[in-house]
């Protein structure tokens, strides 16, 4: 069976498609948040390690929230998790909104609200991929997962421009009110899930079972690779998602019209990347052909992260950051399927929240790190590095996971 056979018969199911357009909304409004963020930042200091800055305290509660986050969704259900968590988001977004009413915002306020946002995005990151799990059919895992990275970026093309458009027309503030609509409508929305609740018993233990199923899944022949290639590709190219100001900025000499279209050039990527991965998740027999595509995405954003250090024009940096978002959505949707369709049923929501702990953290990390980097070496230097550290990151990575059978 096709995906796009698998597609359509999963959005056959009522729950499925209303879920998937909850998901999409949610994403518009942590897009949205981001780029405001962002802009906002960039618009203070002009300095790209501010951004770097932004980038680490709002991805930096992951190490500590993230298992918890994994844990709740393992004993409570991912839905409940997440409508307090996209609860938690529309009022920081309010809380931001309110800044900028009455024209209080600093720089130090903002990295807090950032750091705030940050927090509550930490808790929702395991469940919002283990939910998959609860409205979908087993037999059908194969094709919701990619297909609920079509709705995540979708939403990153969508949110990206409007929030281009919004800023360069009326400033950031609706940017953010728009991002209070998109959060409490998931929360509505959440309530067509069915209620999971899964394991019982203390909060703590169920901290030890996350460390012990995290240690299972770093040794497990597959997953282990694939956490380190994650880990690689937050550290040095998802971190660009948040230095787009600064490409604006710095690349191109641009403005917040510029920002627009550089953000949904890479959303647009993103959807394409997301919807050839839906096309090919049906009928698959054995993970070496999704290993394949794995690694094949991975080496071409490494290129496009280098083209884009050549860019001299918006056209040619457009092209290069379409690709990236492509090759990084095949990349990340790919491995996400191969380890959802590995690991236990009773351990999906902590080696998920891992899986999410890895990417946000290493982008946090990476942000700060490229951002300061930026400053001192320049954009370019700094794409061209990164971009070559991550190729011959695959090329080690690479020859563990084509051996397996």
């Amino acid at each position: 069976m096709s995906g796009w056979h698998s597609t359509r018969e999963l959005l056959h199911l009522p729950r499925v498609a209303i879920f998937l357009f909850g998901r999409m909304l949610a994403a518009t409004g942590i897009w949205l948040e981001r780029i405001g963020l962002a802009w906002i930042v960039w618009d203070l200091t002009a300095q790209a390690s501010w951004v770097g800055v932004l980038a680490f305290v709002r991805l930096a509660p992951t190490l500590v929230l993230t298992p918890w986050g994994g844990v709740l969704a393992d004993r409570l259900g991912a839905a409940l998790v997440l409508r307090v968590c996209f609860s938690g988001s529309a009022l920081v977004a309010l809380g931001i909104v309110a800044l900028i009413v009455t024209n209080s915002m600093s720089l130090v306020s903002i990295l807090a609200m950032g750091a705030l946002s940050g927090c509550f995005q930490a808790v929702a990151t395991g469940p919002m991929k283990s939910i998959l799990s609860d409205v979908s059919p087993r037999a059908l895992l194969a094709t919701i997962v990619p297909l609920g990275s079509v709705t995540f970026h979708l939403a990153g093309f969508i949110g990206p421009a409007l929030a281009g458009v919004l800023i360069a027309a009326m400033g950031a503030g609706p940017v953010f009110v728009l991002a209070i609509i998109t959060s409490l409508a998931f929360v509505v929305i959440l309530g067509s899930v069915p209620h999971v609740r899964l394991q019982e018993g203390r909060i703590g233990s169920h901290l030890h079972a996350f460390g012990a199923a995290a240690s299972r899944a770093c040794s497990d022949p597959l997953i282990g690779p694939l956490m380190a290639m994650h880990l690689g590709f937050a550290l040095f190219l998802r971190p660009v998602i948040d230095l787009l100001p600064v490409v604006a900025g710095k690349l191109l000499n641009g403005d917040a019209g510029t920002l627009g279209v550089l953000s949904a050039s890479m959303g647009l990527g993103a959807l394409a990347g997301s919807l050839w991965m839906t096309w090919r998740s049906g009928g698959e027999t054995g993970t070496r052909a999704l290993r394949l595509r794995v690694l094949g995405a991975g080496f071409a954003a490494s290129l496009a992260a280098i083209a884009l250090a050549a860019s001299i024009s918006l056209w040619q940096a457009g092209v290069c950051l379409f690709a990236l978002g492509a090759a990084l959505v095949m990349r990340g949707a790919g491995g996400n399927t191969l380890v959802q369709l590995t690991v236990a049923d009773s351990e999906r929501g902590r080696v998920m929240s891992l899986w999410g702990m890895v990417l946000r953290l290493g982008a946090a990390l990476g942000g700060l790190a490229l951002g300061i980097a930026i400053d001192y070496f320049g954009l370019r230097s700094v794409l061209i590095g990164a971009g070559g550290l991550v190729a011959c990151f695959l090329l080690v990575l690479g020859q563990a996971l084509w051996r397996l059978p």
